[in-house]
């Protein structure tokens, strides 16, 4: 008769579960770099989630034993969810870059609030849809890992409590009551537990009551808030129906961060990183595309009628270098299709 198999040595169906997981997001990490001909130095740079380059080569080897299974699932699946994020566009299009100014000035905004006690930790980032709002949040996401958490609101959250169901999402938690009052305090918990940021992108869809909820949350928990949106977002919060959230604005918040004025040297930057151009091409395109904040991008898209212009330009040059001629060609067709 066959000795009974000690069952101390048995797989643990959950963990082995987590641990093909967590290689499968690794694996699709990797694919991103290779794409991208980064280093393991510069993809660790740009997703802080990843950890070291030596827990990156770790777990993509499937050397897991020593490491919080847990956390770091929850950092991949950021990490894929900002990859994923970028999807759709062509090569080219898809790099963000994060010295544009939209990028920069929120990362100096998140730097200052970081260390604050005091309840004034909300910046409100407000700009027409094209101005670059979401992908300075991205870009934010991608630099911090989980200690910035990015969520989307829509329509729904108008409502505090679906908007408290997604921000325990956003956090890792999956079973949780349907009940406000008990998903106020879950959240709450698990927020004083560890100081995190949490952006909202989409904001300007939150109603009166889940911004007041949103105090509430400022109020009680250590960490940041950004909210990303429209300005119909702080011209709502100055409405009657929104008066009990107006002390978002006038007691918690650190810094108001307006997207709407293009920045030439962005646009500048953007043309010449798209399209490759090294000598002054870029400039003058700039200036076509902005004409003293009259110009067809400031007018109609921002930072994503630069890009428009920027693929017309390199499907009207069919494979040959995009000149000034055809770039100020393509201007007006991507015009005539907004």
């Amino acid at each position: 008769m066959k000795d009974r198999k000690d069952t101390s040595e048995e797989t643990n169906p959950a963990i082995d579960a987590q641990q093909k997981e967590l290689a499968s997001l690794a694996q699709t990490i990797r694919d991103y770099q290779t794409k991208r001909e980064w280093s393991d130095t510069l993809l660790c740079k740009k997703f802080g989630g990843l950890g070291s380059t030596k827990t990156f080569t770790k777990i993509l080897k499937n050397e897991l034993e020593e490491l919080d299974l847990e956390r770091w699932l929850l950092e991949y699946r950021s990490v894929v969810n900002l990859i994923t994020a970028e999807a759709g566009a062509d090569t080219q299009d898809e790099q963000v870059f994060d010295d544009l100014s939209t990028c920069s000035r929120l990362r100096v905004a998140f730097l200052d609030i970081m260390n604050v006690r005091g309840n004034n930790r909300l910046i409100i980032c407000e700009g027409a849809s094209g101005s670059g709002k979401s992908k300075a949040a991205r870009m934010l996401a991608a630099k911090y890992g989980r200690r910035v958490l990015l969520g989307e609101a829509d329509g729904t959250w108008r409502s505090e409590n679906t908007m408290l169901g997604g921000l325990l999402r956003l956090i890792g938690k999956k079973d949780f009551s349907t009940g406000t009052n008990e998903r106020k305090e879950l959240l709450i918990v698990e927020l004083q537990a560890r100081r995190v940021c949490i952006c909202i992108d989409e904001a300007h869809h939150l109603g009166p009551a889940s911004l007041n909820m949103l105090k509430t949350l400022i109020n009680q928990t250590p960490g940041e808030f950004i909210l990303f949106g429209l300005k119909t977002l702080l011209n709502r919060l100055e409405t009657k129906a929104f008066q009990e959230a107006l002390q978002l604005t006038r007691n918690r918040m650190a810094e108001r961060i307006s997207f709407d004025k293009l920045d030439a040297h962005d646009v500048e930057m953007l043309v010449k990183r798209r399209l490759g151009w090294l000598n002054g091409e870029g400039a003058k395109a700039a200036r076509m595309l902005i004409l003293d904040g009259k110009g067809p991008a400031q007018r109609l898209g921002h930072l994503a009628f630069v890009d428009a212009v920027c693929r017309q330009a390199r499907k009207d040059a069919d494979g040959e270098p995009v000149t000034l001629e055809i770039f100020s060609k393509a201007m007006p067709k991507v015009e005539a299709a907004r």
